[in-house]
């Protein structure tokens, strides 16, 4: 937990090899500069030259590494070729766009180094954007690294929102990605990939959700897929307020899709009844409810800790994880709630009063939690209007999927 070496003890090796495997300890490795031959690059483009241009510029920092451009169907096709001539980098040309898993897919087939590193148009990469990543591919078990991905930095309230809240950056904190893990998924708008762990990584049946699709496939087949946010990739906001309510209703499309697919992985939340009871008795006003059940969890959960030696017993440890276990879970489940079912949340509080007070009051919290871990920007009523259209156009994307999909 230090940062020290694991010895060669084989003891010691093999519990650190569990505590990586469960998420628990994330690895630390000395950077290093890729070489030639290590990783070929694979940049997705369509009707965004000027995108192209910047990051065929940052990645002619590194020459040695091979860069393929996937040109999927843009109606400037000459603007894309004459970049890509122009940087040294090998052009495929799609006439048809199918989008992004299929653009992806095209320039992997056209690859054959062990590492390929997907770096979409619309990113700015710093040149030594793979110095803190490939790294992590020194275990085995690694099938995909990703760096966090944040929002550019501008006046605009959009630009402003999308630099401490983007829904593609994942944090500060490094971790596993698995279903329900604390990053539970990465986007492949900067991904790098193991070859050995997919033949065809996207499925191209899919033109939102695909990374999400991919990562999950990867760690049900047992591979590890880590987030290492030291090294950190801008991805740019959308241009218009249209084009950004649209990106994130499709990412709410998705969801019935990726349940279809995965079941419980895409499950929004994730709780102990007990706790969620007692939340949810909470937003009711009902505080002497809710303390009575939460006494009772503390009670059952001490029957399950007898025997086991604690400080001050089991029941006084039976209270202690019962009251941390309800005040840490619930910042995450008022997000999870109100950002999946919150159009549905409004229009159930428009319509029976009594529902008023713990709808507003579960809505306070969702914004109020994201406002604090986006790091307390300035202009907090700006910010909570930002978000709520976020949750509430996100929200509306996850329940037309699940009624086109009948799930």
């Amino acid at each position: 937990e230090s940062g020290d070496p694991v010895s060669g003890d084989t003891g010691a090796a093999a519990l650190a090899r569990r505590f990586v495997d469960a998420g628990l300890l994330h690895p630390s490795f000395p950077s290093r500069r890729p070489e030639r031959g290590d990783v070929e690059i694979v940049v997705p483009v369509r009707d965004d030259a000027a995108g192209l241009a910047r990051v065929l510029g940052m990645l002619d920092r590194a020459p040695s590494l091979r860069t393929v451009v996937v040109d999927d169907g843009s109606l400037d096709a000459e603007a894309v070729d004459r970049l890509a001539t122009a940087h040294g980098a090998t052009l495929i040309r799609r006439e048809a766009p199918g989008g992004p898993g299929a653009a992806r897919n095209a320039g992997y087939a056209a690859t054959s180094a062990q590492f390929v590193a997907f770096i979409d148009a619309d990113t700015e990469p710093e040149s030594d954007w793979l110095d803190g990543l490939l790294p992590h591919f020194l275990d085995p078990a690694v099938a995909a690294v990703a760096p966090r991905v944040r929002g550019p930095s501008g006046e605009g309230a959009r630009d402003r929102f999308e630099a401490v809240a983007s829904p593609l950056d994942l944090g500060p904190h490094p971790g596993l990605v698995r279903p329900g893990a604390a990053i539970a998924f990465v986007p492949a708008a900067a991904l790098v990939v193991r070859r050995s762990a997919a033949a065809v990584p996207f499925d191209e049946s899919l033109l939102v959700g695909e990374d999400v699709d991919f990562v999950w496939r990867l760690a049900a087949s047992g591979w590890l897929v880590r987030y290492e946010p030291s090294v950190v990739v801008t991805h740019a906001a959308r241009t218009t307020w249209l084009g950004w309510v649209a990106q994130r209703f499709s990412y709410g499309v998705s969801a019935s899709t990726l349940e279809a697919r995965h079941g419980d992985a895409a499950a929004p939340l994730r709780a102990d009844p007990r706790v969620l009871g007692t939340l949810a008795l909470v937003l009711a006003g009902r505080p002497r409810a809710a303390l009575g059940l939460l006494s009772w969890s503390a009670s059952s959960l001490a029957k399950q800790l007898d025997g086991i030696s604690t400080r001050g017993g089991s029941e006084s440890a039976a209270r202690m994880i019962a009251v941390r276990g309800t005040a840490l879970a619930a910042p995450g489940l008022a997000r999870g709630a109100f950002r999946t079912y919150g159009p549905l949340l409004v229009v159930a509080a428009v319509a029976c009063s009594p529902l008023r007070r713990p709808v507003v009051a579960l809505t306070a919290t969702a914004t109020a939690v994201r406002w604090w871990r986006a790091g307390r920007p300035g202009k907090p009523v700006v910010f909570a209007a930002m978000s709520l259209a976020d949750d509430l156009v996100y929200g509306a994307g996850v329940i037309t999927g699940a009624v086109r999909a009948r799930r």
